[in-house]
């Protein structure tokens, strides 16, 4: 397992989360702040085979916070698609997302996913 992509630094923390997964296509919503504004980062991933969200501690892999990693994923029939996991600070929750490409967006617009209170 590699580092595939870093999420941006929140020091208290990120706030809540939501999961769409729509046909073949997951996107993960999570709330942080960003010099003091509410932002929404957003990971969107190609193709998805599958998504685990996993809050059970001692049934988690060991993962640094708020880095993405990548691995192959080990299947003959689908050669083109990885493991990616992560875990984001300030929560205990791990993400597996079996798919063929993941970016990151960033939007200071609500997200339908994620509830103000």
């Amino acid at each position: 397992m590699k580092e595939f992509l870093r999420l941006p630094y929140d020091s208290s923390g990120y706030g809540d989360f939501g999961i769409s997964y729509v046909g073949i296509k997951t996107i993960i919503h999570f709330q942080y702040m960003n010099e003091g504004v509410t932002t929404i980062g957003e990971l969107h991933f190609a193709e998805s085979l599958s998504i685990k969200v996993n809050g059970i501690l001692n049934d988690q892999k060991k993962l640094p916070y708020d880095l993405v990693m990548i691995e192959a994923y080990d299947n003959q029939r689908y050669d083109d698609f990885y493991v990616y996991s992560f875990m984001l600070s300030g929560s205990d929750f791990q993400f597996d997302v079996i798919a063929k490409g993941c970016i990151f967006k960033e939007s200071i617009e609500r997200s339908s996913l994620i509830q103000d209170n």
